[in-house]
C-alpha cells in the first residue's frame, strides 16, 4: 500500500501543469472619451481582450489600435486616448496633407463618430 501512495504521489508532483485558460474580456465603448471631448459612437465599438503575463492585451483590428496595460481600467483609458490620438492626427486633417491611404482611414473614423467636428 504504501508503494501505491509513494508512486501517487510521485505522479503528482511530476505531472505537467494543467493547461491554463485564457482570462478573456470585452470592452464595449458608446462613446470615445478625449481630453477635451466626447466622440459619441454612431454604434459601439466592441474590443475583445485577454490577460496575458504582461497585463490585458487589446486589439482593435479596424484601426490597428493595439493596447498593452497593467489593469482592465488603464486598458479601457489607453484605448480611448489611442482612438482620439488618430482621430485627431487623421480625422481633423485636410485632406490634402494626407496620403491616399491617411484619408481612407480619415473617412473611417469620421464614419465611426457621431459629433464630427473635424472640420
Amino acid at each position: 500500500m504504501k508503494m501505491e501512495v509513494e508512486r501517487a504521489e510521485s505522479y503528482r508532483r511530476n505531472k505537467p501543469p494543467l493547461l491554463e485558460i485564457p482570462v478573456k474580456e470585452r470592452i464595449t465603448f458608446k462613446e470615445i472619451c478625449c481630453e477635451n471631448d466626447i466622440l459619441k459612437r454612431k454604434s459601439p465599438i466592441q474590443v475583445e481582450g485577454e490577460l496575458s503575463s504582461e497585463g490585458w492585451i487589446f486589439y482593435y483590428k479596424p484601426l490597428d489600435i493595439l493596447v498593452n496595460a497593467p489593469t482592465l481600467d488603464s486598458a479601457r483609458e489607453d484605448f480611448q486616448e489611442e482612438f482620439c490620438l488618430l482621430y485627431g492626427a487623421y480625422a481633423k486633417e485636410i485632406d490634402e496633407k494626407l496620403t491616399e491611404g491617411a484619408q481612407r482611414l480619415k473617412r473611417k473614423l469620421i464614419d465611426m463618430v457621431q459629433n464630427d467636428a473635424h472640420d
